[in-house]
């Protein structure tokens, strides 16, 4: 492995000489440069792994440098900061520009190879994520640092290696998708595919073909099942499952296999199920609208999936992965989000949960000026976002979402205006929707409503 090449920016040179001397004594590949337009053109033509820059510089100070290369979007490498006459406010805007670390001067020598060592290791590791995001699938261990997090993933861990169905629990957004992509990814069947079956899509006229497939002459038309076969099939949205498809499915979980259309041939089951449904499917069962066999063959490992407000704390973290995400997948400008927006958004209910998270990360991208994304643009972004929930429910725009979506979102704006015309009083509003209050309760948290409490 070649050594490390390290950019020293300094206009004095003692101080410059000192620290080449010392980092070409540990090994690194060092260059020196006396000013700004030493440093650019040194950054122009050498691949550097690491700079050190010193603020005061008598042409142009490196915060403005810093914001320079900041701004050109082209910072690929860590920057340490050094001065001896710095300010808290410098310190600040120097790590809000992506500055590593902030080293004070006069150096301390073991203080100055511990930074370096440190930001070094971190470039390394940044690296890494940009090779991982660019050559490999968008799918990802489901983000999140908080113990709810960390306990969903250590569910999912456990069951991933069993063979029995498993259903995920959640409301709509909860990134359902996301840890059943995890799962495949866990199990024995990793090596075959992972097929998303989009249950509302499925009309009864041609579910048929579309499970079991379909056989004309030579040609097989493969279903779900066959293109699932040594893999996970994702049941996506069992409330969204017509009867005629329940009752297909079921008959061949019954058989433990199928038959294409169009054929004799018995193809034997192969797959893993994993399922995916809202908390209240066992109300549909109880309504008749969803057969209870079915239900109790894929409800074997349940696995409930947290709404976003229950780890809030994760939020940071989650607008940083769809920055990178939207930046590297669909070419939208870099943005960094100030430490005062992030900790809005943080304490933001979320009602469509990590849906909506990246739904609103993508509009910061595409549609804010400057390079940070602040606090006031937020507010702006939150009160829109409240108008539009709260509009005349006629006017919102409900047809380009599921039946599941739209009711949801009904019940929210539905709820949120009632409660607003009963003063934010949840006894006067159980009276008003005809509901009990404990349930009433249950179903303003699950809808992400929050309830003032004076």
């Amino acid at each position: 492995m070649s050594a490390a090449h390290i950019l020293v920016v300094d206009d004095e040179s003692d101080i410059r000489e000192m620290v080449r001397d010392i980092l070409e004594d540990e090994g690194y590949e060092v260059t020196a440069a006396a000013n700004a337009e030493e440093a650019r053109r040194s950054r122009e033509q050498n691949e550097l792994d690491l700079i050190l820059l010193d603020i005061w510089m008598p042409d142009v100070d490196g915060i403005t440098l810093l914001r320079d290369w900041a701004r050109g979007g082209d910072l690929d490498c860590p920057v340490v900061i050094m001065s001896g006459h710095g300010t808290v406010d410098t310190a600040v805007e120097a790590t809000r520009l992506g500055a590593h670390e902030f080293l004070e001067k006069p150096l301390s020598m073991a203080k100055l190879l511990q930074i370096v060592g440190e930001a070094l290791e971190a470039g390394r590791e940044e690296r890494e994520r940009r090779k991982a995001r660019s050559i490999l699938s968008p799918l990802v261990e489901p983000v999140g640092r908080s113990e709810v997090m960390r306990e969903t993933r250590r569910r999912i861990d456990r069951v991933a290696t069993e063979g029995s169905p498993v259903l995920l629990l959640g409301e709509a957004g909860t990134g359902r998708e996301t840890l059943a992509r995890y799962l495949h990814s866990k199990s024995p069947r990793s090596d075959g595919r992972f097929i998303n079956l989009v249950l509302g899509s499925l009309r009864p006229d041609d579910a048929e073909v579309v499970l079991f497939g379909r056989q004309d002459g030579d040609n097989l038309e493969a279903g779900a099942l066959e293109k699932a076969r040594g893999g996970t099939l994702f049941l996506n949205e069992l409330g969204d499952m017509d009867p005629e498809v329940q009752r297909l499915l079921m008959s061949a979980l019954e058989a433990g296999g199928y038959s294409p259309v169009g054929s004799t041939r018995r193809e034997a089951l192969d797959v893993r199920l994993v399922a995916s449904a809202q908390p209240d499917i066992a109300r549909l069962v109880e309504r008749g609208r969803f057969r209870q066999d079915l239900l109790n063959h894929l409800d074997v490992l349940p696995i409930h999936v947290p709404p976003l407000r229950d780890y809030r704390e994760d939020v940071p973290d989650l607008i940083r992965y769809y920055v990178d995400v939207l930046v590297d997948q669909e070419g939208l400008p870099f943005k960094r989000f100030s430490v005062a927006a992030q900790n809005r958004l943080r304490n933001y209910p979320w009602p469509g949960n990590i849906r909506e998270v990246k739904n609103m990360v993508h509009r910061f991208l595409a549609m804010s000026d400057g390079e940070e994304v602040g606090l006031e643009e937020v507010e702006r972004e939150l009160r829109r976002e409240t108008e539009r929930e709260v509009e005349p429910l006629v006017k919102q725009d409900l047809l380009g979402l599921s039946l599941r979506e739209a009711r949801e979102r009904f019940e929210r704006a539905y709820l949120e205006q009632q409660l607003e015309l009963c003063g934010g009083r949840v006894g006067k509003l159980a009276e008003r929707v005809g509901l009990e209050r404990t349930h009433l309760y249950r179903k303003l948290k699950a809808l992400g409503i929050e309830i003032q409490k004076n």
